[in-house]
């Protein structure tokens, strides 16, 4: 429940990124109006520019979240899924408060701080010719004033220090292309324990002491559909026990061979057991002098008992039924401790190794079993899982009669790392094109700005996942919810300069390029960088290291990558006119 709140924390803060782009997309229209404010309709027209200024960027950016955001639930992952579904919904219900009760209250603010009230007290008029407006802030004349004026400077080495800037940014990208063939897959457990937690303790003792992990079964049913065992068949018991390729001798080899180290121990197998040991003791297979199908456990020294008859002559039925009737006996027989008593009793470590049939005449399906050594981590435990499917597969490739599959404890858990790679390429792919078509039709079906948004957004996702390799973050269900937010974090940082961009009323790529970075890079900045720095700094003091390897690095690493790509990485870019020099290639005319 934790790492859902923290989900929804980071989808609230997708959201609140809108409303400071309006908010400060107002201030500055109150800082540049040349209307006076007595005018009628004043502020309703000031409302209908500020909307006309950010709202097609608005529309964008949160079109382009919520379909990323529905397509991710195409995984086949539930905790995707739910996430995705959620992200979508609650995306565009931020959207559509924004355009309207959002709009509604800020009207109203407006039309009071215009009418010299202070927000604090808005009952009491401040004294006549207060001035109520905003002063341009630090961080807008940094960017409008120093940083910009720097980066477009125009000189010839403004040209190139802009052309070293962006290649920077694409060998960024190409070591973390590098990095991610480096990634580490999975989970470990103890992660999400606080950090004082007793059981982080327990989980440390069992690595450093327990020398033998989790069992595994090996369960067994017959190939055909609808058919049973019946085990007590002499080709069946061939292939289970007593040939050089049966399941039993498979299974050996594999517990004794040395380089197969994700397998030990003996082998399990309650066939084995009841064959050789249990039926042939008189200690054991014990039934009433009276009663014939009356059980006698060993420790009962009261009730006279009568070794069992093994005798296999009679009537086939009859033999059959006897034997089936003897094995349910050893599965429920308790094992004793003393010689003394019977100690081959089955029901402590088989009880519940074989499914009879409804009449108790065959089997639909049973297991044996072998343990794993000690398993120490996430890494152990997928590998030993893979150990155990090929020998499983090996089993089945002998054409026994019989279908085998592996299953341990903890085996669910780390299922879904056999498709996790698969899953995070398809997902991010869909999501980031999604990005692309959403963004094409929302420009006019412009198809180069759509570009620069998918560039950008995939050299982000690209450098998170390097990032991820340096910072010691692995890939598994939570990381990849985690990147497909980032896509829509990314949109956050890039839609809104490439829209003033397109919007500019300039004609040369310099000056349009430093127009979307001086109207909307203050927004980007400190309505959302900064907004988003300030809600998650708070994971880097949560006990659980959970929250920190998986939410503040990766939310902090996402916030850095995408404000240097929006302030940084496309000014210069955009600034370079790829745009011209791809017209004059393929021999079109530039419209400007």
């Amino acid at each position: 429940s934790s790492g859902i709140n923290a989900e929804y924390g980071g989808v609230l803060a997708v959201g609140v990124d809108n409303v400071y782009i309006l908010v400060q997309s107002l201030q500055k229209k109150l800082e540049e109006r040349t209307r006076s404010e007595k005018e009628p309709n004043f502020v309703k027209q000031l409302m209908s520019d500020v909307l006309e200024d950010v709202g097609p960027s608005m529309l964008m950016s949160s079109s382009c979240q919520t379909v990323a955001f529905s397509l991710g639930a195409l995984s086949t992952m539930p905790a995707v899924q739910n996430f995705a579904w959620n992200a979508a919904l609650a995306v565009f219900i931020d959207f559509l408060l924004q355009i309207s009760a959002f709009v509604v209250i800020l009207t109203l603010d407006t039309t009071r701080q215009l009418s010299g009230r202070s927000d604090c007290a808005c009952c009491f008029q401040l004294e006549e010719g207060a001035d109520m407006r905003n002063r341009q802030g630090p961080v807008r004349y940094f960017i409008q004033n120093i940083w910009a004026e720097f980066l477009f400077v125009e000189s010839s080495f403004g040209k190139i220090f802009r052309a070293v800037l962006a290649s920077f940014f694409v060998l960024c990208t190409l070591t973390s292309v590098v990095l991610i063939t480096h990634t580490s897959i999975g989970l470990d457990e103890s992660l999400a324990l606080p950090s004082d937690s007793h059981v982080k303790s327990y989980f440390d003792d069992i690595f450093e002491y327990l020398n033998l992990g989790p069992e595994v079964h090996f369960v067994f049913k017959s190939s055909k559909d609808g058919e049973t065992l019946d085990v007590f068949d002499n080709k069946i018991q061939n292939q289970l026990l007593h040939s050089n390729t049966s399941m039993y001798k498979l299974m050996k080899r594999y517990s004794d061979d040395t380089k197969e180290k994700y397998l030990t121990g003996k082998v399990g197998s309650w066939l084995h057991q009841f064959n050789n040991s249990w039926v042939y003791s008189s200690k054991c297979c014990r039934h009433a002098s009276n009663d014939s199908s009356k059980f006698i456990p060993s420790i009962d020294e009261t009730t006279s008992a009568t070794p069992c008859n093994t005798s296999e002559r009679g009537d086939q039925g009859e033999v059959k039924k006897r034997q089936y009737k003897q094995l349910a006996w050893f599965l429920q027989d308790i094992p004793e401790t003393t010689e003394e008593y019977c100690v081959y009793g089955g029901k402590a470590q088989y009880g519940t190794a074989v499914n009879f049939t409804k009449h108790d005449l065959g089997v639909t399906a049973a297991y044996f079993t072998l343990s794993h050594p000690r398993l120490s981590g996430s890494n152990d435990f997928i590998a030993s899982r893979k150990n155990s499917l090929k020998l499983a597969d090996d089993i089945n490739r002998l054409n026994l009669g019989i279908e085998v599959f592996p299953y341990s404890s903890a085996y669910h858990f780390y299922e879904q790392y056999d498709t996790i790679v698969k899953e995070t390429a398809l997902n991010l792919t869909i999501c980031i094109f999604a990005v692309l078509i959403v963004s094409f039709c929302m420009l006019g079906f412009q198809i180069y700005p759509s570009l620069v948004i998918l560039i950008s957004i995939t050299m982000v996702i690209v450098d998170l996942m390097g990032v991820m390799v340096v910072a010691g973050i692995p890939l598994n269900a939570i990381s990849l919810v985690n990147l497909i937010m980032s896509v829509g974090i990314a949109v956050e940082f890039s839609a809104h300069i490439v829209k003033s961009y397109v919007s500019s009323p300039y004609t040369c790529p310099r000056r349009k390029a430093k127009f979307a970075l001086v109207t909307t890079g203050p927004s980007v900045f400190s309505g959302i960088t900064l907004t988003k720095f300030v809600g998650i700094v708070v994971l880097a003091f949560a006990k659980s290291k959970l929250f920190e390897v998986f939410y503040f690095r990766m939310f902090l690493s996402v916030i850095v990558l995408g404000a240097t790509h929006s302030l940084i990485f496309l000014p210069a870019f955009l600034s370079l006119d790829f745009l011209g020099l791809l017209t004059l290639v393929f021999g079109t005319s530039k419209s400007v």
